[in-house]
């Protein structure tokens, strides 16, 4: 039974819904927000899911798509008992329901359930980094050169519960020239958990200490925050826990993010540098236009029509295909221009070589029917 369900905008900026394969994956993953229960859970039930997303679609093998989403971190596939279940990740974090009906089904094994969103995690402002790095590292320069009275006149001030100097978001037991450092940690907190990061005097401290304890020239803010994202990516400890329960240690996360036994996880974090690699690759080169060749006489009786060939035989095939399919794959294509004697059609990506496949028929008798000199219709995937 299909539910009512929130779509944030950010989904669609997010890396791993951006990496899918094609829209039709897309649009198949935001749908099936609309299928699973209360708690992001359904059978896997290739068939029954797709009849339920795509009713039209009978050709479509629902499969290969789970397993796509599985693949990327959008969905957890799981067995239990012999039988398979699939799970929506961060389901509940993202969807607000009245009167949520419990789950009947099991619950996913924590291992995976709890596996943070690398995407999310991966995606670092590079003007951040930039701008607070050189700040981090001459608040740290200039703290060494200060005197052990100016400490102990801080620790006091701690003690007697003062606010620490006004800045953009300041944090208790922190010292204004550190705050950058604070900002990485609650940021990355917050995209992970969902949630503003606790913070205390003690965390204060702690954030005070490590920093103090590092060698200025070795550790800028751009080690410190993978740091803390491998932290974060970790499971060896709840993300959730309070920042002083790790700072002191945060130092051993940078060669990877570690696992349940609490041994580095090489292929989470060949993940992560994968995804960090690909914000940084430059825009590919847009392809040359294509170059039409129209044939003459096919040209001079385009000439002769009061609008382009394709509207006409789109708005002939509005008649006969349900709005649905009609919304998602013929209204998004647009008229080229011909060459020799076809007609070229832009489409999105491609996907949408099943056009053909599907309405090539009823194109050709459209074709016919309006005396059209066409021999057929070629599809250029837009760049």
């Amino acid at each position: 039974m299909a539910r009512i369900r929130t779509i944030k905008p950010q989904m669609f900026r997010d890396d791993r819904f951006i990496d899918l394969s094609s829209d039709s994956v897309r649009l198949f993953f935001v749908a099936l927000l609309t299928v699973v229960d209360d708690e992001g859970r359904a059978p896997y039930a290739p068939r029954e899911i797709r009849r339920e997303i795509f009713p039209d679609r009978v050709e479509l093998d629902a499969a290969p798509i789970l397993d796509e989403l599985d693949r990327i971190g959008l969905v957890v596939l799981y067995e239990v008992d012999g039988k398979r279940y699939l799970a929506i990740r961060n389901f509940a974090k993202h969807q607000r329901i009245d009167r949520k009906t419990p789950s009947k089904l099991p619950t996913p094994p924590t291992s995976t359930q709890d596996d943070p969103q690398l995407d999310e995690l991966s995606t670092s402002p590079r003007g951040l980094l930039d701008e607070i790095d050189g700040s981090v590292q001459r608040a740290l320069a200039k703290d060494r050169e200060s005197s052990t009275t100016e400490e102990e006149k801080e620790e006091e001030e701690e003690e007697e519960g003062k606010t620490p100097a006004p800045s953009q978001a300041p944090a208790k037991g922190v010292d204004s020239r550190y705050q950058p450092f604070v900002d990485v940690i609650h940021q990355r907190y917050r995209t992970m958990n969902g949630a503003d990061c606790p913070w205390s005097a003690k965390d204060g401290k702690q954030a005070k200490d490590l920093l103090r304890s590092l060698d200025v020239k070795d550790w800028t803010i751009e080690k410190l925050d993978r740091c803390v994202q491998f932290k974060l990516l970790s499971v060896d400890h709840p993300a959730t826990e309070a920042p002083h329960l790790w700072l002191a240690r945060l130092p051993s996360y940078y060669e990877a993010p570690l696992d349940r036994f609490s041994r580095p996880d090489f292929e989470k974090r060949d993940r992560w540098l994968r995804k960090t690699a690909e914000k940084t690759k430059p825009a590919p080169a847009p392809r040359p236009a294509r170059e039409l060749r129209p044939d003459p006489v096919v040209a001079a009786f385009v000439e002769t029509l009061d609008r382009d060939p394709w509207t006409m035989v789109v708005d002939r095939l509005r008649k006969t295909v349900n709005q649905t399919s009609f919304e998602t794959w013929l209204k998004p294509t647009k008229y080229l221009g011909i060459d020799a004697k076809d007609v070229v059609v832009r489409v999105p990506n491609s996907d949408f070589g099943h056009v053909l496949d599907k309405w090539g028929d009823a194109i050709s008798s459209i074709f016919e029917e309006l005396r059209f000199p066409f021999e057929g219709v070629s599809l250029e995937v837009a760049a």
